[in-house]
């Protein structure tokens, strides 16, 4: 009777056991089920704690206004840095830009002579009679009075297109814009790699020493275009002369190559 009893309690505990695991792996679907999102579900993900970078304005040097932009640098870098942005880097670049917009400026100027006046000369003398003609009838002078003045100002607008092609000529504005510009964006791109830690500049044990080279590298370039342009430009004022003096003299009294005068004596 006793081993019977002990039977059952055997048998007993069996199944309990066998219904704990099944709950168990039950318990373990349902569990796992629930970590697989389902189509379309939103993902929960875990927001990082914010990054505090201090106040926007330890990051401005100099200057203050809209334009020229202020110098991107925190207050607490080694003076060594905020003296070679400052004084080097920053002057360059206002240098450059500042130059730019200058011959910019210039080259439109006398650019825009030489169009205008371009098709004005041809209107001036192909209207001359007409407009004197009219002038005489609104204004009372003589119709040779008004033809003078007409013909005066027809060789004043072609003195003018003249000039200024010629000065466009020798100081090549769109030549010296086109360059300081280029270096100008050089050095804020190289800038902008720089303070964003990117290009050359990632994962850089020593970014200070890439920037200055890379930096004196700009603008050592822009240095030899700027005596290129001069070159240029006293080539162009060699041949000028050369050619004025031809015209006067009927023969070549002046050696673009040597620069020196072949005036016969006199």
């Amino acid at each position: 009777m006793a081993v019977a009893e002990n039977d059952a309690n055997i048998q007993t505990n069996k199944n309990i056991a066998s219904s704990s695991s099944s709950n168990d792996e039950q318990s373990t679907v349902r569990s796992t089920s629930t970590q697989i999102p389902r189509a379309g579900a939103t993902r929960r993900t875990t927001s990082m704690p914010a990054v505090d970078y201090g106040d926007y304005n330890d990051y401005q040097v100099m200057p203050s206004t809209a334009w020229p932009p202020p110098i991107y640098v925190r207050r607490s870098i080694s003076p060594q840095e905020r003296f070679y942005l400052e004084n080097r880097w920053y002057s360059q670049w206002t240098y450059y830009d500042k130059k730019a917009t200058e011959n910019k400026n210039s080259y439109y100027f006398y650019q825009n002579i030489v169009i205008i006046g371009g098709v004005i000369i041809p209107t001036l003398v192909s209207i001359n009679g007409t407009v004197a003609r009219a002038l005489t009838g609104a204004f009372g002078l003589s119709l040779e009075t008004w033809r003078t003045i007409l013909d005066a100002g027809t060789v004043f607008v072609s003195l003018a297109v003249a000039i200024a092609a010629a000065i466009l000529g020798l100081q090549k504005f769109g030549e010296s814009w086109a360059s300081y510009r280029s270096a100008a964006e050089e050095l804020q791109s190289e800038k902008s790699y720089y303070d964003m830690g990117a290009g050359p500049y990632l994962n850089n044990a020593n970014p200070l020493a890439t920037f200055v080279e890379n930096t004196e590298n700009i603008i050592a370039k822009q240095n030899g275009n700027y005596f290129q342009t001069v070159q240029k430009q006293i080539e162009q004022a060699v041949q000028d002369n050369n050619d004025y003096l031809e015209t006067y003299t009927g023969q070549d009294v002046f050696n673009s190559q040597e620069g020196v005068s072949t005036l016969p004596p006199t």
